[in-house]
């Protein structure tokens, strides 16, 4: 019995060295064409474009980059699922792939002004196919798992503290939660950190307090997983890896520093407090964000949504920035309010898109959490 789980350790070991090599593999292969596209940029023909020449071969590098990613999608799909991948190592694959569409939107949206009508328009078709696909690959490789709560009272410890703070309407309980099993889907979502199905209102600390002794190491590599919320307040704590929000509405998030990224999916009516390196915001609208950001926000499919610098204060909270690797909040290195809408591909200036606005200063105090964390 002890050799066969040596065996089966180092099968899964080399499974996941092979999904490594094959990515390096494909890394190599698209640096080649961000290379290409660099030298295209700052060549002699980019800069005639003012006059009135278009371009030849954007087009062509612009499908040949998308197929490099498209390749990689099918590639990371196989293997995740023939190696039964856990789902930070996902998350990290997939946010490697975002990257590059984020260099894809960019891409276009610097070039776009110096295509003819054609070209523009079958690139952002183009680009338009890759990231439906994305999203549809996203969606099979971090699938819902369904879990059960019960919910169970304080302890007289718990409700002393939670009578010292009168201004809450409700109560606060811990999930317990209960697998279902589902033939469809092997992988599991550590429910420490997931809540999925609950209508409340009802307000949540994640970790909930009996896993409060979780070294900040142990949360790093973790992923907090949200789904089918309403009326639901969550204060999430501590430094976690990464965050996945789906169907929520009214509610409000307040999260310490992720360390990778956040994706959002059909969010309604929520304020939604974050400090992360990427944030991903799809088929989401009347949402309020308060960000602090290593990278540009990308939102798709969206409307009103209301942007503003990220308004939790604690003590250690530089400290959390830095473990995330996040500049600190004096710092000016954040992008919170340079919102890239990919649903305007076309519009080079984030000011353009109709679907987000900076919300009046007035109003960002109204992003926090209603006590102290």
């Amino acid at each position: 019995m002890s050799s066969e789980n040596i065996n089966y350790s180092s099968d899964v070991n080399k499974s996941r060295q092979t999904v490594l090599d094959r990515l390096n593999e494909r890394h190599e292969q698209s640096h080649a064409i961000d290379s290409q596209r660099e030298r295209m940029l700052n060549n002699e023909h980019f800069a005639s474009y003012d006059n009135g020449k278009s371009h030849k071969n954007f087009l062509q590098h612009f499908i040949q980059y998308k197929a490099v990613v498209v390749k990689d999608l099918e590639d990371v799909t196989e293997k995740i699922h023939e190696n039964n991948l856990p789902i930070n190592e996902r998350t990290k694959i997939l946010d490697d792939i975002l990257v590059r569409l984020e260099h894809m939107q960019r891409w276009l949206n610097e070039t776009s002004m110096y295509l003819n009508s054609f070209d523009s328009e079958q690139a952002r078709l183009e680009l338009k196919s890759v990231n439906d696909l994305f999203q549809e690959k996203r969606t099979q490789l971090l699938p819902v798992k369904k879990f059960g709560f019960s919910h169970k009272k304080a302890t007289k410890k718990q409700e002393n503290v939670s009578k010292s703070d009168s201004q809450r309407e409700s109560e606060t309980f811990e999930p317990s939660p209960v697998v279902v099993s589902s033939k469809n889907d092997s992988t599991m979502y550590d429910p420490r950190f997931s809540l999925i199905n609950i209508t409340g209102p009802k307000h949540f600390v994640i970790p909930s307090a009996n896993c409060l002794s979780s070294s900040p190491d142990s949360l790093i590599s973790q992923t907090v997983y949200l789904v089918d919320l309403t009326d639901c307040s969550i204060e999430v704590c501590g430094v976690f890896g990464s965050l996945i929000g789906r169907r929520l509405k009214n509610c409000q998030i307040y999260s310490h520093p992720i360390a990778g990224s956040v994706w959002l999916d059909e969010c309604v009516h929520c304020d939604l407090v974050f400090a992360c390196r990427q944030l991903r915001v799809h088929q989401t609208s009347n949402c309020r964000l308060s960000l602090h950001m290593a990278s540009r926000p990308i939102i798709e499919h969206c409307t009103n949504l209301k942007v503003a610098p990220y308004q939790l204060v604690y003590d250690s909270l530089n400290e959390d920035l830095l473990t995330a690797g996040l500049s600190t909040k004096d710092d000016d290195n954040n992008l919170w309010h340079e919102v890239d809408d990919f649903s305007c591909p076309n519009k080079r200036l984030t000011k353009t898109s109709p679907n987000w606005c900076i919300m009046p200063e007035n109003d960002w105090s109204s992003l926090c959490p209603s006590r102290k964390n």
